[in-house]
């Protein structure tokens, strides 16, 4: 996975995962995973971290080394871009403001524009987006 990576990218994972690399033998517990990934701006939830070592086929009492980590964190940043994905919807809600105050707006426009809504975010949010 290091090679879908940059360079500047993995000296940053490796700085942060010898910060957590309490005995310097190269390996973290899978238990800071959370920790390690947020502490570099990911937001992880408990659904993606079971899905991470499922995937490098760990516990959470496991421990991790350096190439498991950068396989986790190449996953994450490719599967979602959150703080990206926020911005295009008020982008986007703009849009639809225009289109509401032209009568033509409807929820399930919504939802085929934005078909992560309905896994990321509670099912009013949408329409919050609209009467803000």
């Amino acid at each position: 996975m290091a090679r879908h990576l940059t360079e500047d990218q993995i000296a940053e994972y490796r700085e942060c995962f010898n910060l957590y690399d309490k005995k310097r033998n190269g390996k973290i517990l899978c238990s800071d995973l959370v920790s390690v990934m947020r502490s570099l701006g990911a937001c992880p939830t408990e659904i993606d971290i079971k899905n991470h070592l499922k995937l490098i086929s760990k516990a959470p009492g496991d421990h991790m080394d350096f190439s498991h980590f950068l396989t986790i964190m190449h996953k994450q940043g490719s599967s979602k871009n959150i703080n990206k994905d926020i911005l295009e919807a008020f982008k986007w809600n703009k849009c639809f403001r225009r289109a509401r105050c032209q009568g033509i707006r409807k929820q399930s426009t919504t939802k085929s524009l934005f078909p992560w809504f309905q896994h990321q975010f509670p099912t009013n949010f949408t329409q919050f987006l609209f009467d803000y």
